[in-house]
């Protein structure tokens, strides 16, 4: 076998439909357990926030047959009798009247990943490694430590090495020890295909992933962004005809391939992508030169990065939550919210500049029609706050934090009515906003979130999520919130205003999303009212 020479290869894959349709009887559903966990995006950032704030290396490998590797049958469950009886492939050129009985699971089976799962924890429970319920496709290595399931309030343990794991592929980073110690026992028992380091860069569920020799960790989806191919509109129509069923399918594959992108690494694109999910299978003409208009300004805007820089370790670290709503200005006066979830250093950012780690963001419209601005970002605010207090037990579980309250939660709104709400006791015209506010009032006096302030809505990050804004607000906002930034902590309930940012230009003027910035700057005097109050 030659470097330049083709190599021809071949999966045995079977019909897994049917083992489905088997698989999701009442009575297996009972016995086999198909579903298996992978790295969600907080995992995911947590792991390069590590990486940037240690100096150690990300890298990432793919196990060879990993469903292979799995757990065979019988041996998974005690009164496991599956057995899995298939006919040959044509290319086997076996008798007709033979078929093949299964010993390890091949792919196809329904509950192959739940089997290779079960085996990879296995090792590395053997290995010393430990893992959680709130996250099990995440592991984290603590030397002289032994394997096994924590419980969420088990902490304490600092990690000196961790793994997060999607199906066979995995992402780790650690000392030396982790690596001596447990990445190479594991090559052992798994055969590696390809491993890959993040100084060099590697692909990872269809990021490209970068790393600066002992800083931060950069990602970026610049060809997966220029493949995306616009759809040629019908000629003909009025820009209020409905599409048939052919542009159908082809606006939910191009609006599958932007939410793709706004999930991962352009968050400026969450909103659209979230505002054009309502018009599937009944999409317009006009919906169809939106879409395509988003996929435009992505194509000009490809090589933005989603940057995760180091934490200065002498000072503290909070969640910071940013939240907003936009009242009834969507289809059937419906309102969007949306949120920015941050780790951030705690200190007081008057005079200095603090560095903030981007955990999540979402776009979304609300479940339940807001009568009000203050419903409306109420209902925002209680989700961020439902993700935040989530996040913070994973984090404390994932950095060995004893006590919670050691990571506090500060909420961010642009609303000052509710700020306003929330510093008083007297209940709401409307009783579902009461029990809103009374939800982050609770918070507060039981220590869930620490302090709840307003920053201007012309400087909130969370717009972003929540309306279609100008090019030059995204290029200002997104530069400020996801590399270092001014973040100005006073106790009054005042606006922030900008100043232009130093973040370097990207190709046509577009900054890149990560980089150094001041962008918030001291409290004005008189507040701004939010629109529509």
């Amino acid at each position: 076998y030659a470097p330049n020479q083709r190599r021809c290869k071949a999966r045995y894959v079977l019909r897994g439909f049917q083992s489905k349709q088997i698989m999701e009887s009442e009575e297996a559903c009972e016995k086999y357990r198909t579903d298996s966990p992978t790295g969600s995006r907080l995992s995911l950032h947590l792991l390069f926030a590590i990486a940037a704030s240690c100096g150690c290396e990300v890298k990432s490998c793919d196990i060879s047959t990993a469903f292979f590797q799995g757990v065979p049958f019988g041996e998974l469950f005690d009164t496991d009798e599956r057995a899995v009886q298939v006919a040959p492939p044509v290319e086997a050129e076996g008798k007709s009247n033979v078929v093949w009985s299964l010993r390890k699971p091949v792919y196809g089976i329904a509950d192959a990943p739940r089997r290779w799962h079960e085996s990879l924890s296995k090792e590395c429970d053997a290995l010393g490694s430990r893992t959680t319920n709130l996250q099990q496709a995440v592991r984290k290595w603590c030397h002289g430590q032994k394997g096994g399931v924590d419980r969420a309030d088990d902490n304490g343990l600092v990690p000196e090495g961790v793994v997060v794991e999607h199906v066979d592929d995995l992402v780790y980073c650690g000392d030396e020890r982790f690596y001596k110690e447990f990445i190479e026992p594991l090559k052992k028992r798994f055969p590696f295909g390809t491993e890959d380091g993040a100084y060099v860069g590697f692909k990872y569920t269809g990021c490209i992933v970068t790393q600066q020799k002992g800083g931060p960790v950069e990602i970026e989806q610049t060809k997966y962004i220029r493949d995306i191919k616009q759809v040629p509109p019908p000629t003909g129509l009025k820009q209020d005809d409905v599409l048939e069923w052919r542009f159908q399918a082809a606006y939910r594959s191009l609006l599958g391939a932007v939410a793709w992108a706004g999930q991962r690494t352009r968050p400026d694109v969450a909103y659209s992508a979230s505002r054009s999910a309502r018009f599937c299978g009944k999409a317009t003409v006009q919906n169809l030169y939106d879409l395509n208009k988003v996929a435009r300004r992505m194509f000009g805007t490809s090589s933005m990065k989603l940057r995760f820089s180091k934490l200065d370790k002498k000072y503290g670290k909070r969640l910071m939550v940013v939240s907003d709503a936009n009242w009834g200005r969507e289809k059937e006066n419906r309102s969007q919210g949306g949120f920015w979830l941050f780790l951030a250093e705690d200190q007081d950012s008057t005079d200095n500049e603090i560095t903030v780690v981007p955990l999540a963001w979402k776009s979304w419209c609300l479940k339940r029609v807001a009568l009000s601005t203050l419903d409306a970002e109420t209902q925002a605010a209680n989700v961020a706050v439902s993700h935040a207090v989530f996040a913070r037990k994973f984090i404390c579980w994932f950095f060995g934090i004893s006590k919670e309250q050691d990571l506090p939660i500060d909420l961010r709104v642009d609303c000052e009515s509710l700020v306003e709400a929330l510093q008083t006791t007297h209940a709401m015209e409307n009783p579902r906003t009461n029990v809103q506010v009374q939800s982050i009032r609770d918070d507060l006096t039981e220590g869930l979130v620490r302090n709840v302030k307003h920053v201007s809505g012309k400087v909130n990050p969370a717009d972003v999520f929540t309306k279609n804004i100008s090019r030059e607000v995204v290029e200002h906002l997104l530069p400020i919130l996801s590399g270092h930034a001014e973040l100005p902590e006073s106790p009054a309930v005042a606006p922030l205003v900008t100043r232009q940012t130093d973040a370097g230009n990207g190709p046509n003027g577009v900054r890149a999303i990560c980089g150094q910035s001041r962008g918030f700057e001291g409290a004005r005097t008189k507040p701004d009212k939010h629109p529509g109050q």
